[in-house]
Order: C-alpha cells, then structure tokens, then sequence
C-alpha cells in the first residue's frame, strides 16, 4: 500500500488540475483573464 500511494496521488494530482485548468479556460473566456504588461527600463 506504501507504493501504491505516491502512484494513486499522482494520478489523482493530474486529474484535479486538468479538471481546474479547464474550469480556468472556461472562466477566463468569460471574465477576459489576466492581461500582463510589462515594461523595459535602461539603468
């Protein structure tokens, strides 16, 4: 059962982002997401 763990954990980690990554999309679609603007500055 010991090794078993970490293997079902894994999967189940993958699962669980997969499932928040596309509700993410989904929302981002709809509420516009993140806009980043970054900026160069010589010193």
């Amino acid at each position: 059962m010991y090794l078993l763990m970490p293997i079902i954990m894994g999967i189940l980690g993958f699962v669980f982002f997969v499932v928040f990554a596309s509700m993410y999309n989904r929302l981002a679609k709809w509420l516009g997401g993140f806009e980043v603007e970054l900026k160069v500055t010589d010193q």
